[in-house]
């Protein structure tokens, strides 16, 4: 009954709370408290805001892995890209960046700039468009150097951030700053150090 969730930004509701995993404000323990089930159990009740339909053709398997791209999705929406996009994708090897890559290939993003440590699965992930997608391991360098490298100096348009919780926080400045003047940069990650910078 807040003002966040009667307007259908629960997100920014105080209770707002991922089931069975972790919430995100003092209204959390009793979200808990009513909905103490998690993502191993085979029935669960949830409060309505975290019902979705799924159609007839998708297994409940299948569709148990949306909830992944649904933030990806939601972060590429946010960060505006399009068919005229330069976007980097900070952490671009785990569950929230490989979905990210999927989907900004499929919203039509030509250039996509994936980071991340491993050189190997940033190579395998380079073969699901190697025309569209460039790769840099953290390990070869400065990834704000990379991506200016690539851009004429002039940085991407988008950054999304997806880096996990163990994460130093100089990856993530390194990735907010490889963004262009005038460019979005969306967090999705869980980076969980302070993070100072220059917003300038």
């Amino acid at each position: 009954v807040c003002g966040p969730c009667t307007t259908g930004t629960v997100t920014s509701c105080e209770s707002f709370t991922f089931a069975g995993y972790f919430g995100f404000g003092p209204g959390s323990r009793d979200v808990f408290a009513r909905y103490p089930y998690g993502g191993f159990a085979e029935y669960t009740l949830a409060p309505e805001n975290a019902i979705v339909p799924i159609p007839d053709n998708v297994s409940f398997e299948h569709a148990a892995h949306f909830g992944y791209l649904g933030t990806s999705y939601a972060g590429l929406l946010r960060g505006g890209v399009g068919p005229d996009t330069k976007l980097l994708i900070n952490g671009g090897t785990g569950t929230l960046g490989i979905g990210a890559t999927l989907l900004a290939l499929s919203m039509g993003v030509p250039k996509i700039l994936a980071v991340a440590r491993d050189r190997g699965r940033l190579e395998l992930l380079k073969t699901l468009a190697p025309e569209r997608i460039e790769i840099h391991s953290t390990e070869d360098g400065s990834t704000t150097d990379g991506a200016k490298s690539l851009t004429g100096g002039r940085g991407v348009d988008v950054v999304l951030d997806c880096l996990s919780p163990g994460t130093p926080a100089s990856v993530l400045l390194e990735g907010l700053y490889a963004v262009g003047r005038g460019g979005n940069v969306v967090t999705i990650g869980g980076v969980l150090e302070s993070i100072e910078f220059n917003p300038g």
